[in-house]
């Protein structure tokens, strides 16, 4: 269980415009805050994800973005299985961000501009990581994310 303050991050550095990152995972969630997914993150202050959530008393798979002060759920289907396919492809361009039960065709659920995260915008040299997050999003998280498998591929 985590506990208020922890995050649980495991990520790799985009080391080519194009690829594409993906996971399968099981989670459960049943308290607002609860969330895991995948996440292309420059910093705190600028990165997108797409996850599966409760929002609003409601399973559901999203994607955010968070974009210096500004941030929004760009978009949002419910999703009632426990275990589900993320994707995000890259280009030199966008981010497009897919989901997909096992078996069954993938959803494109959104995009998100590449030079809105980019060093020139935000500042700092790291880069950008793609990676697997869990949160309770400041609540302690009754319900864990098991990830079974993390894919970067060209």
């Amino acid at each position: 269980m985590l506990k208020e303050e922890q995050n649980t991050f495991v990520g790799k550095r985009q080391q080519h415009f194009d690829c594409n990152i993906s996971t399968l995972f099981e989670f459960s969630p049943t308290e607002e805050g609860e969330e895991a997914g995948l996440t292309v993150f420059m910093n705190e202050r600028f990165h997108y994800e797409i996850a599966v959530g409760i929002r609003n008393g409601v399973k559901k798979v999203f994607v955010r973005r968070r974009i210096g002060s500004l941030w929004k759920v760009e978009s949002e289907n419910e999703y009632e299985q426990d275990s589900i396919i993320l994707s995000v492809q890259a280009d030199a361009k966008n981010f497009t961000f897919t989901y997909q039960s096992r078996g069954r065709e993938s959803i494109t659920i959104g995009t998100g501009e590449c030079c809105l995260i980019s060093t020139e915008v935000t500042g700092g040299f790291t880069g950008v990581f793609l990676g697997l997050y869990a949160t309770g999003n400041g609540c302690a998280s009754k319900n864990p994310a098991y990830f079974d498998w993390f894919e970067y591929r060209l």
